[in-house]
C-alpha cells in the first residue's frame, strides 16, 4: 500500500510539471493510454492522479468526454500574478522575523550558486542547475516564513500556468541577472531586519519577472511558449 501512495505521489508530480512546463498542452484532451505510457504506469493510479489534479484546478472533467488539462485565459493567469507577487512579498516580512543565522547562509549559498551559473561562458547548458536553484530559493522563504496556511494557498497559485517559479526565460541573460540581482536585495533586507522592504522588493520581482513574459504572449499561443521557455538553449 506504501508503495502505491509513493507512486501516485511521483506520478502526481509529473504531470503537473508536464502540464505547468507546456508537455501537456493547455485544452488539450488527455488520452489517458498515451499519458499512461508516457509515464511507464497503470491507468489506475493514473487516474487517480487526474482527479486529484482536477480537484486542484489544473485538470477539467466532463463525462462522456473525460479528463482535459485546463485553460485559463490572460485575466486569469494576471489575477494570480497580483495574489502571488502579494503572499510571497508576505512570506520575506514573516520569514525577516522568523529567521536564523543557519537559514540565512542557506540562502547565501543559493545566491553564491545563481551567481556562478550567470557568471559562466557555458551558461545556457546550466538552464536546469539555475532552475533548481530558483526554485530552491523561493520555496526556502515561504519555509522560513513559518505559516503553513500562506505555503499551501501558494502551491495552489503555482498552478496556473505561467505563475510557477519554474518557468524561466533562459534567453534573455539580462533580465535573469536583473532577477538575481532582487535575490540579493531581498536576502540583504532580510539580513537587515527590513521585513518591509524585503517584502516589497519580492513583490516587485514577481510582477515583473511575469509581466514580463506576459507581454510576449497572447492567449492563443501560451502553450507553445511554455514550452519555448523551458527547451531553449
Amino acid at each position: 500500500m506504501k508503495k502505491t501512495s509513493t507512486t501516485e505521489d511521483n506520478l502526481l508530480l509529473e504531470i503537473k510539471e508536464a502540464i505547468l512546463t507546456g508537455v501537456l498542452k493547455p485544452g488539450e484532451k488527455i488520452n489517458q493510454d498515451k499519458v499512461a505510457e508516457m509515464f511507464n504506469v497503470s491507468r489506475t493510479p493514473l487516474r487517480t492522479v487526474l482527479t486529484t489534479l482536477v480537484n486542484s484546478g489544473l485538470v477539467s472533467y466532463q463525462s462522456n468526454k473525460g479528463f482535459k488539462v485546463r485553460e485559463f485565459s490572460i485575466e486569469e493567469i494576471k489575477n494570480a500574478v497580483i495574489v502571488r507577487s502579494e503572499l510571497e512579498g508576505l512570506a520575506c516580512k514573516l520569514a525577516t522575523k522568523n529567521i536564523s543565522s543557519k537559514q540565512i547562509s542557506n540562502l547565501e549559498h543559493l545566491l553564491f550558486i545563481g551567481d556562478s551559473i550567470l557568471k559562466d561562458e557555458s551558461f545556457y547548458e546550466k538552464k536546469d542547475d539555475y532552475k533548481k536553484m530558483n526554485i530552491e530559493f523561493h520555496t526556502c522563504l515561504m519555509d522560513y516564513a513559518g505559516n503553513p496556511i500562506l505555503k499551501e494557498t501558494l502551491d495552489k497559485i503555482y498552478s496556473v500556468p505561467l505563475i510557477s517559479d519554474r518557468i524561466i526565460l533562459f534567453n534573455d541573460r539580462d533580465i535573469l541577472i536583473r532577477s538575481h540581482d532582487d535575490h540579493h536585495r531581498i536576502v540583504r533586507a532580510i539580513k537587515n531586519d527590513d521585513g518591509t522592504r524585503a517584502q516589497n522588493i519580492m513583490r516587485e520581482h514577481v510582477l515583473f519577472a511575469i509581466e514580463y513574459m506576459i507581454s510576449h504572449i497572447n492567449e492563443s499561443n501560451y502553450a507553445t511558449f511554455l514550452q519555448v521557455s523551458n527547451n531553449h538553449f
